[in-house]
């Protein structure tokens, strides 16, 4: 399998913060908001910020996450638009 491709949790985190441009929050916010529970919404993010997909800031009680990759393969925005239909134009 490639180490590169997203599983869907890290799909759904990264499809958020990339239709977001970037979201200041704090993980239990984003939990509730996702529907992830918090210690997997914090594995997500860092797997995500290892692969260089995201990038993370601390920021008082919350933090800030924004999208590193510009072009989003074809697998994440077919993803997102079934699960983000509210979000897609």
């Amino acid at each position: 399998m490639n180490k590169n491709r997203l599983d869907n949790i890290q799909k759904l985190l990264f499809g958020y913060i990339w239709l977001n441009g970037s979201i200041v929050c704090s993980k239990p916010s984003l939990s509730l908001k996702l529907n992830i529970p918090k210690y997997l919404l914090g594995k997500t993010i860092k797997e995500l910020t290892e692969k260089r997909w995201i990038r993370t800031t601390g920021r008082g009680k919350g933090f800030r996450l924004e999208s590193i990759k510009k072009e989003v393969p074809k697998y994440i925005i077919d993803f997102m638009e079934k699960n983000f239909q509210k979000y897609v134009c």
